[in-house]
This record gives C-alpha cells, structure tokens and sequence, in this order.
C-alpha cells in the first residue's frame, strides 16, 4: 500500500497546482475533450460565423441561422485618404479563403480548421434584423492572428470587425459615424509615432461621435513579478472578447495569446453612453469611415491585414469564468 502511495503523490500533486494556476481567477481548468465551436455554441450566442469558407464561396455561413454573410473578395482599391486618419491603403484588395497556416484553434485538428485571410476584402453581415439590431448587453468574441509589420509599420489603424452607423444628432453635427462598436488594433497613444499596437474598442457614443474606451490603469498580480503587458498587439494567434452592460455601465476587452499570462487577459474599461447601431456588421474593414477628422461620410478605410476567424455575438454579458473556458478550448494543446 505504501508503494501505491509513493506512486500517486506526484500525479496527486500535479494535479492539484494544475487546478491552482486558475483558481486566481475565479476559474478550474476543464477536463477534455476540447470543443471550441461546440463550447461557443452551448454558450447560446445569436449569430457565429466560423468563416471557414474554401475559395470560391460567396456566402459566409451564421451557424445560428440567419442573417449569413457576404463574402466580398475583390473590392475596388482601398485608399488611405488623408493622413490624419491613420489607415492603409491596398492596390489589389481580396481574400484567401481557406487558410490552414497558421492554425487559429490549436485544439482542433480537423481538416476542416481554417480561416480567412484579409487584405482589404471583408465579409458583410445585415444587422438591421433582431437581436443584432438591439443590442445593450452583449459580448462578441472573435480569433485573429495580426500579419502586418508591428515594429516599423506604426502608426496606423486595422479593422477586425465593426457595426456602425451615422445617427443624426443635430444640424451641426459632423458627418461622422457615431452609433455601433467596433474592435481595433491600433497606436496606443495615435499622437506617438513610436507607439505600440494595442486592441481597442471604439464605440458610438451621438453627440460626440466614435470614441475609443480606454482601458482603466493596469494592475498586476500580487507576488507577480511579471508586469502587465496591456493588451498589447501580438503576431501570433489571438483570442478577443468585448463584453458591454448598458445597465451596470461596464465594459470589458479580453485578451489572450499562447505566450501571455493568463492572469493578464482582462482589462477594465472606461465605458461612455452608448449609442447602438443597427446597419450592417463589417468584418474586416470599416466601411463607415474614419476615425479621425476630416470626416467625409462613409469610406472604406482600416483593412485588417491577417486571419480572422470564429465571431460569435450574444446578446447577454458572459462572465469571465465562461469566456476564459472558451480561451482554454480554443488553445489548450498549447
């Protein structure tokens, strides 16, 4: 009996610093398999596009019904227009469907695990349909993997998806959009050339337009000697949540990578009144202009350079335990 003792410690001990790791969080790692669609779709959200479409697909599929999604692969040439409004310009926009390399979600090893790869083309998505149209407590989560020069390409902002609108306000107010959300990667401070890319979330908020929602001071872990990176822009596969509570006044952006601590995956934002939007969800670009003045209507502008993956939006604000149990299933083969 003693001998089966001195065996079973180790793997008892395992185990328990194994669960430890996420008890700071609020969290206990879940027992395999590992799911992530089955995971996001049990979690009930109103609309999820795995956008896993093989070229020549003309249609990107909602697996909660309807409304789908167009593909649109060859739009006309983007210009970045005026330099105050920090996009890019693509000559020969379009879309590589497809896309198995790299992988988005590590621990699924289907043939069937692929993405779509964006230069300039976008997927477009009516949301002037319920709930889409209707949306004051809700998250939306999406995977990307970032392929632009993050070192000596500063200074420009890149579109993962946005759902925005120009809602009337009063006779002087700019043409500018100033309804919906959006999520970003961008200048963490756009004054500083040599500023690094950050996720952002921007939302409308009327009178004075699309603003971004800063993250609150970072704080670290106690006995962590690591220091909070922020939710820094990284080129490799990315998790991103936004939760929004219109009735509680709290939003929240969720990072999380292979190599980042998992202690640091959450990041308290300072939300402003929100306008919501009910046009068309962008994936990809945004389509209603920028962000910056002079603001000229709606234009084409913020290519997302990269792989984008697995949007799924509810209309409900899911708790951390549930989103970070969608990070393990995306990622824990890692």
């Amino acid at each position: 009996m003693t001998d089966w003792y001195l065996l079973l410690t180790p793997i008892a001990v395992l185990a328990v610093l194994l669960l430890f790791r996420f008890v700071g969080c609020g969290f206990s790692l879940p027992l395999g398999p590992y799911n992530y669609i089955k995971t996001i779709e049990n979690d009930g959200p109103v609309a999820f596009f795995l956008l896993r479409e093989t070229p020549g697909a003309t249609v990107a599929k909602n697996e909660m019904g309807t409304p789908d999604g167009i593909i649109d692969p060859t739009p006309p040439p983007i210009d970045a227009g005026d330099p105050n409004w920090h996009s890019t310009g693509v000559a020969q926009p379009g879309l590589d469907l497809g896309v198995t390399d790299p992988l988005l979600i590590e621990t699924d090893n289907s043939a069937a695990n692929c993405a779509i790869r964006f230069r300039g083309g976008s997927v477009q998505v009516s949301a002037s349909v319920p709930p889409l149209n209707n949306l004051t407590e809700f998250t939306v989560e999406v995977l990307v993997h970032p392929e632009w020069d993050l070192i000596s390409g500063l200074g420009n902002y890149y579109c993962v998806l946005e759902s925005a609108d120009f809602v009337p306000v009063n006779a002087q107010a700019p043409q500018q959009k100033n309804a919906g959300f959006g999520i970003y990667a961008g200048p963490d401070n756009a004054g500083d050339p040599a500023s690094p890319y950050f996720w952002q979330v921007w939302l409308g908020v009327g009178e004075d337009g699309f603003e971004r929602f800063f993250p609150m001071p970072y704080v670290d872990v106690p006995g962590n000697p690591v220091s909070n990176p922020g939710p820094n822009v990284t080129a490799e596969p990315t998790y991103l949540a936004f939760t929004y509570s219109e009735s509680q006044g709290q939003a929240f952006l969720y990072v999380y990578t292979e190599n980042r601590d998992i202690d640091y995956t959450t990041y308290a934002l300072n939300p402003l009144p929100y306008q919501q939007a009910a046009n068309t969800l962008s994936i990809g670009i945004a389509p209603q202009g920028p962000l910056y003045p002079p603001f000229l209507g709606a234009t084409p502008l913020y290519p997302f350079e990269g792989l984008i993956g697995e949007v799924a939006i509810y209309d409900s604000v899911l708790d951390d335990s549930t989103l970070r149990n969608h990070v393990i299933n995306a990622f824990h083969n890692k």
